[in-house]
């Protein structure tokens, strides 16, 4: 702060209030006209007055100036008193192991309390900085992220043309302080928001939950005005006309009716991803059928054809596909964007005993949509009470038999088990599961099933008799809706079950199957764990760099499927590494002729 300069000498000089001039020895006298003399003595004691008002009006100033410099520095030194309360209490809170606020500020590397020069703050590192971010309570990471949750609700709900210029929070207040507040929203919806509140408390105890308790089966729908539920699903040979059959025939591999069965959509993949899948599912005792769907065989990467022959019990349909861009320019190779014809699916017997190759009376869709298709013609090879198994193909891996505890129907039942397997988090947590949901079925719906659990599409396990109807429900959903959009099928897949339309299906056991929260499962679905290793949510089984580590579930048993692997770093390394060393192992028999290869 700059200091104002003492008066010069010249202005010591100059009186604070204006004077009658000293020249003049006369003034003028009201009404006379003449002039008055003014004595000497008069004249001299106005000039002292004068030079004692310019001497109090300096010490006035320096008073005043001395009054501001002390109210500034005073203020100064509150606010860097309050910048350091702040800092302490903040470091206070970044205790992540239960330590008081003294037990923290006695730890290296931290804001000591007797420091208390803003430079010394300015000069925390980055990674201090970043130590103590993630430091920080989870109570305050959850509480953005049910802000957030509460927020898409709210966009849901205006999308719909509901709830406009309602106001809102912007910072979480707790559980009992709503976000938001509307009152075009229903009491069934305020019963569904609380109803997610609790589940998250469940979520929160689920290290306590038996494997049991994670079995849910699916409610009974309210029965709302107008509102039925289907008993039976169309055919997907409807499409193609009156007397069409599924004529696709495996281009090597023999189905066995009375087996369980493992089904996966497998095109376009290198040689490791078959050793991982296929090895890993042998080991584990499984000798059901292995049903793989792959490229043309001449599209085959290397080493893949040969590998897939020589295991037992393999079935391979070569499918052949018709793939457009977007824009509707056909493309050769097909990919995750394109939309596709499935050619050679259909047929019709002739007169004269042959077959007529029908076309695909369906749109070019999504290759992950077109594949439930696929799905359900294979399903048709095996006996009511076979076991099956849709998994996805790169990212899934097995460590014991996915069906050694499968709870089995009594041999002629008509009902079947189907299981569903959850993710962690809510609808209203991803952005692309509400948008597959809006674009298939529009906002009202998405509106009504945001509040529910996403249930993985790509992990389903059920008895014949039950997975039939649902591969049926799940191909109509196409037939109905006509989206397009990569990942639609999982919208598809989370409304079938979240609307309770399975719920009067014929075959199907428990008002249309059964769900498992995630991790409490025969499959784990690991995709929504990213944001914390698996390590450090004690998931891993084994010591970290080990090539022999196992996932496990929640309530600390061995996963018997592992879903989403790419997803944890730890994890993704080490199975990479195995791949490489089934590689390897693959090579060795193949040249060597050293016998069966096991992995």
């Amino acid at each position: 702060m700059q200091r104002r300069s003492k008066p010069s000498s010249s202005d010591a000089s100059t009186p604070l209030l204006p004077t009658t001039n000293a020249s003049p020895s006369k003034d003028k006298i009201a009404g006379g006209g003449g002039i008055a003399s003014v004595p000497s003595s008069s004249s001299s004691s106005l000039r002292k007055r004068n030079q004692q008002g310019s001497s109090v009006g300096r010490h006035k100033k320096k008073g005043t100036l001395r009054m501001f410099e002390t109210i500034l520095l005073l203020m100064l030194g509150g606010f860097m008193f309050l910048v350091f309360r702040i800092v302490l209490d903040r470091s206070a809170s970044f205790s992540s192991d239960g330590k008081s606020s003294g037990d923290f500020l006695q730890q290296p590397h931290h804001i000591s309390p007797h420091t208390t020069s803003v430079k010394f703050m300015r000069e925390q590192s980055s990674m201090e900085a970043t130590a103590a971010m993630k430091g920080m309570p989870s109570s305050e990471v959850d509480g953005e992220k049910k802000l957030k949750v509460e927020l898409k609700k709210l966009s849901a709900l205006q999308a719909d043309g509901k709830c406009l210029g309602v106001k809102v929070l912007t910072r979480w207040e707790g559980d009992d302080v709503p976000v938001w507040e509307c009152d075009e929203m229903n009491t069934k919806q305020k019963e569904a928001t609380k109803e997610e509140v609790e589940e998250k408390e469940d979520e929160k105890e689920g290290e306590e939950r038996t494997p049991d308790d994670a079995q849910e089966t699916i409610p009974e729908a309210d029965k709302e005005d107008g509102m039925t539920f289907p008993s039976t699903f169309p055919s997907p040979l409807d499409a193609a006309g009156p007397d069409a059959v599924v004529v696709l025939e495996p281009a090597f591999g023999v189905h066995r009716l009375d087996q369980d069965a493992v089904f996966a959509f497998a095109q376009g993949y290198d040689l490791v991803n078959y050793l991982l899948f296929v090895l890993s599912l042998r080991k584990t005792g499984f000798d059901g059928d292995i049903v793989l769907s792959v490229s043309s065989l001449d599209q085959l990467k290397p080493g893949v054809e040969e590998f897939l022959r020589s295991m037992k019990h393999v079935v391979v349909y070569a499918v052949e596909w018709t793939c457009f861009k977007k824009s509707g320019d056909p493309i050769a190779t097909p990919t995750a964007e394109s939309d596709c014809h499935l050619n050679g699916m259909f047929g019709r017997k002739e007169g004269d005993g042959g077959m007529e190759e029908l076309g695909d009376a369906r749109e070019p869709r999504p290759l992950a949509t077109a594949r439930f298709e696929l799905y359900w013609a294979w399903s048709l090879r095996y006996s009511p009470l076979s076991y099956i198994l849709l998994i996805d193909f790169r990212d899934a891996y097995f460590q014991l038999h996915p069906f050694h505890k499968a709870e089995r129907s009594e041999k002629g039942s008509t009902e079947g088990n189907l299981l569903f397997f959850e993710e962690n988090g809510p609808i209203a947590d991803s952005s692309f599961n509400m948008q597959w949901i809006r674009q298939a079925y529009g906002a009202p719906t998405l509106t009504k099933l945001i509040n529910n659990k996403i249930i993985c599409s790509g992990s389903t396990m059920g008895e014949q008799v039950a997975m039939e109807p649902y591969l049926r429900a799940m191909v109509l959903q196409f037939d109905n809706t006509k989206c397009k959009r990569k990942g639609c099928d999982q919208g598809f897949h989370n409304y079938l079950i979240h609307s309770h339309t399975l719920q009067n299906a014929k075959g199907i056991r428990n008002h249309g199957g059964s769900k498992y929260a995630q991790g409490k499962g025969v499959i784990n679905n690991l995709s929504l764990l990213r944001d914390i290793s698996l390590r450090e949510r004690g998931l891993l089984e084994g010591d970290q760099g080990s090539d022999e580590i196992k996932v496990k579930n929640w309530d600390g048993t061995v996963s018997p499927i592992v879903h989403q692997w790419d997803r944890d770093e730890e994890l993704s390394a080490v199975i990479k590494r195995r791949m490489k060393t089934m590689k390897s192992g693959w090579a060795d028999v193949k040249d060597k002729g050293k016998g069966d290869f096991t992995g």
